[in-house]
């Protein structure tokens, strides 16, 4: 009995990992679709701006699946996983907007992934 309990423990933990994996991306998404909105940005048709609102909808979701993460999990635990939206902000900029790729961000980057290792791992 003992053994399905842990993995029934374990399985929860996965799940809210997986749940705030989404959550990092869509908010991530979601910022990016800022970027991308205050390029064409004007105060008195911003009900116009698509992509403005899409990333306040990508935000919104990503609020959700944050929320529904931490049904299956402690919030020490989930919290910093949160951080990963730098790493997936960094890539996409690097991808889809053409920003600089440099060594200081790369080691941040590196920086961010081991803490979220360590306290992901830690009991």
């Amino acid at each position: 009995m003992k053994i399905k309990w842990q993995s029934y423990i374990k399985f929860k933990m996965n799940k809210g990992i997986i749940l705030i994996l989404i959550c990092t991306i869509l908010t991530a998404l979601g910022q990016i679709m800022w970027k991308l909105g205050m390029q064409e940005f004007n105060i008195y048709i911003i009900y116009l701006n698509y992509s403005l609102i899409i990333g306040c909808l990508l935000y919104v979701a990503g609020a959700f699946f944050l929320t529904y993460a931490l049904k299956f999990s402690d919030l020490s635990k989930i919290h910093p996983f949160l951080s990963l939206g730098y790493v997936w902000v960094f890539l996409i900029g690097i991808i889809f907007l053409g920003e600089l790729f440099t060594i200081s961000k790369l080691i941040g980057i590196f920086l961010i992934i081991m803490g979220v290792i360590f306290i992901g791992s830690s009991k």
